[in-house]
């Protein structure tokens, strides 16, 4: 969906109701999803890492959890005003190798978690498969590096919240575990040459 709607040639493919729920204008250009939202761009609370195998509405639904907790930390009134910063969303899904640019410093993950302002947050699932992905373990470092806040997240939001604690029982365990055993020569990419490159 979000490759037809970003493209003047492709957004008839998609069906009216959806362009219609969407509330979207015809792009002009191709271009990212958020572009199409945002012209002028958004300042970013947080980046957000996670394995795109994920099932999105589980996805959405650790956001929004997540964003329920803390946008009282963030004197917002409105969890709607949280920014994440998506790459399935920010980059020109048209134009992917160009976006990543030549190395993943020069690339807008990069920038994008230089400049999230309340930190990273991390989507994981049961498998805990971020820890297995060659991307998600370079965001995670990134962070690191940057000194930006980092939490983990699921369905019921961070996992060092007391919310949701009595389904976390083996996640947690599963989370530890995978911990333990992140290696990043095993870690995982869509593209080898990405996997080479970080």
């Amino acid at each position: 969906v979000v490759s037809p709607l970003t493209d003047p040639a492709r957004y008839e493919e998609v069906p009216e109701r959806i362009r219609l729920s969407l509330m979207l204008r015809h792009p002009l250009r191709q271009c990212s999803y958020a572009e199409l939202l945002n012209p002028h761009g958004l300042d970013v609370d947080y980046f957000v890492s996670h394995f795109w195998g994920h099932p999105f509405k589980r996805t959405t639904a650790s956001l929004r959890s997540f964003a329920l907790q803390a946008h009282a930390d963030m004197d917002l009134t409105d969890i709607s005003r949280i920014t994440f910063w998506v790459c399935l969303f920010a980059l020109n899904q048209h134009r992917k190798k160009e976006e990543v640019g030549h190395s993943p410093e020069e690339g807008p993950f990069n920038r994008a978690l230089e400049q999230a302002r309340s930190g990273v947050v991390m989507v994981v699932d049961e498998d805990v498969r971020p820890f297995q992905r060659i991307w998600c373990l370079y965001e995670v470092h990134r962070a690191r590096k940057l000194n930006q806040p980092f939490q983990l997240i699921d369905d019921f939001g961070t996992l060092a919240s007391t919310q949701g604690r009595a389904h976390r029982g083996q996640q947690l365990q599963d989370v530890f575990k995978g911990l333990q055993e992140v290696r990043a020569h095993k870690a995982q990419a869509s593209e080898e040459r990405d996997r080479l490159k970080i």
